[in-house]
Formats: structure tokens, sequence, C-alpha cells
């Protein structure tokens, strides 16, 4: 798609109650200008710089500007722990209560006060009030990273707390989502884990092939936490 800003024509249409266009052609868009930039006040830094910060010290004055990629409302993760993820990469955000942050939204979060630290391996940024998070926009659609287990495995680092997607993939060890079940494509397997207290965790589990998406975390060893059973 393209990166920048312009004119586009295209035809307008309605799918029960939403308002479409369509291109007739990938000519029909002319973003020859400038991309507008995101307005934010501080430092903007990316989450890959935020994360490399481990072990040292967070720049003062900075802020990471990321998107919601976690579903508060399945309770699949505690109340207080939210996953954001910028295109560089996602990270654990964990407020000392319950937040209101819901998937989709992009939120400004600025970093003064914060701490990075690992609970049982997984990065976690901490000591950040929820009430100085902006939420910039809502409702954005954050296109999962495509890739097989063994290339999630073989960088699981990189990709902790992004959203992934694995295709082909069969999920075997219980009936239902509670647990932990394994999930494998072939080329790898990883422990697909559901709390308890998960709004699907009594869901059946789909047989056969199924094509998965959810957040790669760690607890001891990595594992896969779907945000819905869709």
């Amino acid at each position: 798609t393209p990166g920048g800003n312009g004119k586009i024509v295209a035809v307008h249409t309605n799918f029960g109650s939403d308002a479409q266009l369509y291109i007739r052609d990938i000519e029909d868009i002319m973003f020859n200008n400038s991309r507008c930039a995101i307005s934010v006040s501080g430092n903007l830094i990316t989450v890959a710089a935020l994360r490399a910060a481990l072990g040292g010290s967070i720049p003062a004055g900075s802020k990471i500007n990321a998107y919601v990629i976690s579903d508060r409302t399945t309770s699949n993760l505690v109340s207080q722990n939210l996953v954001v993820m910028d295109a560089t990469a996602g990270i654990t955000v964990r407020f000392s209560s319950a937040h209101s942050f819901n998937e989709g939204d992009q939120v400004e979060i600025p970093l003064d006060g914060g701490t990075l630290s690992e609970f049982n391996g997984l990065m976690q940024l901490e000591g950040i009030s929820g009430g100085a998070v902006t939420v910039v926009s809502s409702g954005n659609a954050v296109p999962p990273i495509t890739l097989t287990l063994s290339a999630l495995l073989a960088n699981a680092e990189t990709y902790e707390s992004r959203l992934i997607k694995i295709q082909n993939a069969t999920i075997t060890g219980g009936s239902t989502y509670s647990g932990t079940l394994t999930l494998g494509d072939g080329s790898g397997t990883i422990d697909l884990f559901t709390r308890f207290g998960a709004t699907f965790a009594s869901n059946p589990v789909p047989c056969g092939t199924v094509e998965v998406t959810g957040i790669l975390g760690q607890f001891t060893g990595y594992q896969f936490s779907l945000r819905n059973p869709a």
C-alpha cells in the first residue's frame, strides 16, 4: 500500500451500514506528497529502542506511540497488563491497576518514571500511570506478522509481545482452550496458553487445520496466547 499523501479516485458503495470505497486499479491512488506526521510532544522513540534500554536508562522525556494488540474484554491477560506494538517491536506494559484501553487504540505513552524488568522472561514496562497515557485514535486494524513456528522460535526474543499469525496449524492436547495446549504447524511446536478465567476458556478447540493469530509471550518459556476465539 502507498506510504504517502495525496488524492484517490474511487467508487462509493455501501455494505450494510458501512460506507466503502473501491479503487478501479492502483493508478487511482495518487499519493505523491509526504505523509502527515503524527503530532507528539516530547522525544518519540520506537518500541525497539525502548526494549534496548533494558539494563540501562530509558531516555528522559521520551515517549512511545504504538497500537494496542491485546483484548482486555476476554480476560486472557491480567487486567493490569496491556500489550502494544509499533512497526519495530512490541512490549507488555504493566499498570498498578486495571486499565481501560481497547484493542486497536493508538496510544502515546510517556516513559518518565517507567522501568524495564523481566518477569519470568517476559520484558515489562512498569511504573507508568494509566492516566498519563493518551489515546491518539481508536478502532485501528493492526496486521499480524505471518510466520512459521520454526521462524518464530528462531527469533523469539525479537517477536515477543507482537501479534503473530501461524497458518496451517493444529491444536492438540485438550478439548477446550483452558490451560496449556500444543500449537504446531509441521515446522515446530509451542505452548498455547489460555487463562482459566478467560471468557473463552471452556470453548471447544477446533479440529483439523486452522489459522491462528495471537501474541507471543513468556512464562519461563515462550508461549502463544489468543486474544479471542476468532
